[in-house]
């Protein structure tokens, strides 16, 4: 049942980068939904049938945080097919709050990576195609057991490794002190495989989004034959 739930969890993630992507929201707004949605679960247990609300509740928390204007509460709703009422997402966003002691926001690696991305002076083209590997932590377990700070400079070293960037090197000295560099390849490698296991999935949200002129059509990049 545990193993089944954490695949029906993974589907319900790639279903919000699809609804973070149509509402045009912010990428933090998306890492921080996230961020709310594993604090959650890793201190209480939910059914399966509520797994939708615990991805709409925290989409809305984090949408209030970050975005000037978010979508109304029957557009969260009407995502989920009407399968909740507005009393029953009232109440888990509630819940969620009250259950993380209204403590929802930490760094996450969107911001680590951005912060990078400048001082590397990335092109957008550049800063894209991290992006989409940073996107693709969000819809794996196992890179929980790395830092958002690891996370985002593993996408910083793909983009550096695959565009053969020369950086200056008393600014990569700084930006990767106190890094294991060790660890940062070894999560970099994981994305990058990870990112290839997934175009051949059903979980096609990141795919889909990458593969549109808004996103420079990032995902249409043949990597096969590089490795990290």
């Amino acid at each position: 049942h545990q193993h089944h739930l954490r695949y029906v969890v993974i589907f319900n993630l790639d279903w919000l980068i699809y609804i973070h992507d149509k509402c045009n929201m912010k990428k933090k707004t998306l890492f921080q939904c996230v961020y709310i949605i594993d604090a959650y679960l890793s201190k209480n247990q939910i059914s399966i049938v509520n797994l939708q609300l615990l991805g709409i509740a925290p989409a809305l928390i984090a949408s209030k945080t970050n975005e000037v204007i978010y979508p109304k509460l029957k557009s969260f709703l009407a995502f989920t097919n009407n399968a909740y009422n507005l009393e029953e997402l009232n109440d888990m966003e509630l819940e969620v709050m009250k259950k993380l002691e209204f403590d929802i926001l930490a760094p996450t690696a969107d911001e680590f990576f951005a912060i990078n991305s400048d001082i590397f002076e990335f092109t957008k083209k550049q800063r894209f195609f991290g992006e989409y590997f940073l996107d693709t932590s969000l819809i794996d377990f196992a890179t929980l057991k790395y830092k958002p700070s690891t996370i985002a400079l593993a996408c910083n070293y793909i983009v550096v490794k695959f565009f053969n960037l020369h950086l200056n090197e008393l600014i990569a000295q700084n930006v990767f002190q106190n890094i294991n560099p060790n660890e940062v390849i070894d999560c970099a490698r994981y994305l990058f495989n990870l990112n290839k296991y997934l175009s051949q999935s059903t979980l096609v949200a990141i795919k889909n989004k990458y593969s549109t002129d808004k996103y420079m059509n990032i995902a249409q990049i043949n990597f096969n034959n590089f490795e990290i």
